[in-house]
């Protein structure tokens, strides 16, 4: 969940979106905060996790990024699963 001032609580993300190795079926949760950056092409949520439930918990903080995509009635975050190229890209939606 994106809050309007600027923090964020990710609940049961893939791992890969930390670490960008696939790890199936493993999730991660954490907190932390966000900022959009716009470069005039396209948007992106920049999130900086800075406490995460497992894995490497010493590497916090630490940054990525979701691509931030619009249509006619919603806006959905995204990324790519390693190589953009490959296309497996995951998506999240807000419910």
């Amino acid at each position: 969940m994106i809050k309007a001032h600027g923090s964020f609580v990710a609940d049961e993300v893939p791992k890969d979106l930390l670490y960008r190795k696939p790890v199936n079926g493993s999730y991660v949760s954490g907190t932390g905060v966000w900022k959009l950056v716009d470069d005039g092409v396209a948007q992106r949520i920049f999130l900086e996790f800075r406490a995460i439930s497992e894995g490497q918990q010493e590497s916090v903080p630490f940054g990525t990024v979701l691509n931030v995509s619009r249509t006619l009635s919603s806006i959905n975050l995204n990324y790519f699963e390693n190589d953009a190229d490959l296309g497996r890209k995951v998506e999240f939606e807000r419910k």
